[in-house]
Parts: C-alpha cells; structure tokens; sequence
C-alpha cells in the first residue's frame, strides 16, 4: 500500500514543480493561470493517493501497533 502512494508521489511531484517554475522564471503573468492549474493538480493528486493511503493505514492500525511491540 505505501509503496505505490510513495511510488505515485514521485512520478507526480515534477509536474507541479514545472508549474510553478517555468512560468515564474520565463514569463511571470503566465503565474495567474498556472498556479491554479498546480493547484487542482495537487488537490486531485492527494484525493487520488494520500487519502486512501490514510484510510489504509487507518484500517491496519491495530495490526501495526501489535508487530511493533511484539518487536520491542
């Protein structure tokens, strides 16, 4: 589970990166249109991958915390 929502953030991220940076450093009033574009990006990337990570990692909790004290 964690791996892919990992997985999924590194081949995300550069986009938004790209976003943000080439308009800001070749053509600034390009900013207007792509900042909310990285932000609907952002914003589907979580819905897509962090949120159900979360709800993964929720529903596992117990299981989790039994393998680490099992351990200590």
């Amino acid at each position: 589970g964690s791996i892919w929502g990992f997985l999924a953030w590194i081949v995300a991220t550069p986009p938004v990166v790209i976003l943000f940076a080439v308009p800001y450093l070749l053509w600034r009033p390009g900013l207007v249109l792509a900042l909310p574009l990285a932000g609907a990006y952002s914003l589907g990337l979580y819905l897509l991958t962090l949120r159900p990570l979360a709800r993964f990692m929720e529903s596992r909790k117990d299981r989790i915390l039994q393998a680490v004290t099992a351990e200590s």
